[in-house]
């Protein structure tokens, strides 16, 4: 039984580490559609594998900044781009967990301001 949970943590783990990789990945923020890395084994653990996907979900006004003058004044120049992550850990007996989180990218508004 301890095994199990141990493997279950583990794949937990890869896919935390492969979300970690999604957010760190410029690659992800492409507003032109979905971004998937195929499943690759973890540096410096060659028995997980991680892979992972990212989805543009549309955009959104920016959330206000009250304390700083100049970006309130020009908030209607910007936009967020919000974007759905989701990575799939696996471990060396075969155990799988799935992560999803999410992103947001602040952007000029193309054409505004």
């Amino acid at each position: 039984m301890a095994s199990n949970n141990q493997e279950s943590f583990a794949a937990f783990q890869a896919a935390e580490t492969g979300l970690a990789q999604a957010m760190a990945d410029i690659n992800s923020y492409d507003v032109t559609g979905t971004f998937s890395q195929p499943a690759a084994p973890i540096a410096g653990n060659a028995q997980f594998t991680t892979a992972y996907q990212t989805g543009f979900r549309g955009t959104s006004p920016p959330p206000l900044v009250l304390n700083d003058p100049e970006i309130t004044s020009s908030i209607t120049c910007f936009e967020t781009a919000n974007f759905e992550l989701t990575s799939t850990g696996t471990t060396g007996a075969g155990v799988t967990s799935i992560v999803n989180g999410g992103a947001w990218q602040l952007r000029k508004i193309p054409g505004a301001c």
